[in-house]
């Protein structure tokens, strides 16, 4: 009986953080996070304030005169 009570436990567990990943990964949004602050991370496509729309790399970060980090691939693009 206690270990039917101990696995129910364990799996409800499980269950529930596997759930809890899901749904941030759901909710949080790399463009909203990237707006908000001006850090972008690379991959991501943006439409800039000329109408133009970019991929976020080294190359258009700096076009953009924004501040590349290699070591985080991610481009700073307010000041």
């Amino acid at each position: 009986m206690k270990n039917i009570i101990l696995s129910l436990v364990i799996l409800i567990a499980v269950i529930a953080g596997i759930s809890f990943v899901l749904l941030f990964n759901y909710i949080y949004d790399d463009k909203d996070a990237c707006l908000d602050s001006g850090v972008c991370n690379e991959g991501l496509t943006l439409r800039m304030n000329d109408g133009k729309e970019i991929i976020i790399n080294k190359d258009t970060c700096i076009q953009y005169n924004g501040e590349w980090r290699e070591k985080r691939r991610d481009c700073i693009l307010r000041d």
